[in-house]
């Protein structure tokens, strides 16, 4: 990376080049109503978390984890794509934390922990966040999940999941970033 060229007066950008990978995207599967298997579920979770792991380690912070930002190759093993700026992409509201629509925001690791719960609610259950049939905020525009999320108004939860698992999805999407696992 050469950035004698580059326009950003914050430093280099480094960028990352990768191979498409055969599966496309999360986004893509839901999409074309393509379903996983659980032990492909389970592939994916724990790719996932390794993978931001790593990045953290690294002291890089995704910033836009989502869906679109998660693609499989062909034994579904997961590539986060880190983009400069995924909204264009598509980030979501449902995976963005509260930080995020502040002006004076900090982006942390503790960022990408909220976007992680949201994907694993996503990947445990199927849905995006606020999506599931039954749940208070399916209808909601984006404004109204904005402040559903600052009021710490949590997707629902199926009472089937077990309590740990609810406890931690929870703990993930704590309004103050501090508050939530490491």
């Amino acid at each position: 990376y050469n950035s004698e060229y580059d326009d950003d007066d914050n430093g280099p950008n480094p960028a990352l080049f990768y191979e498409f990978p055969k599966n496309k995207n999360l986004y893509y599967l839901d999409e074309n109503k393509i379903k996983l298997t659980p032990v492909q579920r389970q592939i994916i979770i724990i790719g996932i978390v390794s993978g931001l792991y790593y990045l953290h380690r690294n002291h890089i912070v995704h910033k836009f984890l989502s869906p679109k930002a998660i693609f499989l190759d062909e034994n579904f093993y997961p590539k986060i794509f880190l983009m400069n700026s995924i909204i264009e992409f598509g980030s979501s509201i449902n995976y963005q934390a509260p930080e995020q629509f502040r002006d004076d925001f900090e982006i942390s690791d503790y960022t990408d922990v909220f976007a992680i719960g949201r994907l694993l609610y996503y990947l445990i259950t199927g849905y995006n966040p606020f999506r599931m049939p039954g749940d208070n905020f399916k209808k909601a525009n984006g404004f109204m999940l904005m402040e559903a999320i600052f009021k710490e108004n949590f997707p629902l939860l199926p009472s089937s999941m077990p309590k740990n698992i609810r406890q931690l999805l929870k703990s993930c999407w704590y309004v103050n970033p501090c508050d939530r696992p490491t």
